[in-house]
């Protein structure tokens, strides 16, 4: 009966052991895990603020380029004031206000999430494109 006691207490002692290895491997898994997690976070926020000043400094550019145009657009009104009609004024003040507006929304926007960042894209470029068929369209009045 000693025998199997000692048997069994030495079974027993080696299973308890055998299992606390096996919970720090996992553990030391997990930690590597959640390490990988926030490097791969990190990479992802720096990645998308990057991308954001990008976007913002061709925005940007683009946004300068309308307001050039919006100038020409005043001065050919200018030379000719005597043949220009409300309607051409009151086109070009709106390009001028949508010009701004998008002007505004890069710069006031505030990063909070990749879906977020997405869709505003998406809305800021279809806006930017309506504007520059507007742009496109204003010469009809000249």
């Amino acid at each position: 009966m000693k025998n199997f006691t000692l048997l069994f207490t030495l079974l027993l002692f080696c299973s308890i052991n055998l299992f606390a290895q096996q919970s720090k491997d996992d553990l030391k898994t997990a930690r590597e895990d959640i390490a990988t997690a926030k490097q791969n976070l990190k990479q992802a926020r720096k990645d998308s603020i990057a991308e954001y000043k990008q976007f913002k400094k061709e925005s940007q550019l683009k946004i300068t380029a309308n307001q050039q145009k919006i100038a020409d657009l005043k001065a050919n009104r200018a030379i000719k004031e005597k043949k220009i009609n409300e309607e051409y004024a009151k086109k070009i003040n709106e390009l001028e206000s949508k010009n701004l507006e998008l002007k505004r929304k890069v710069d006031n926007y505030k990063a909070d999430g990749n879906t977020n960042w997405v869709v505003f894209k998406r809305q800021f470029a279809e806006e930017m494109d309506a504007l520059q068929k507007s742009f496109k369209d204003s010469r009809d009045y000249e």
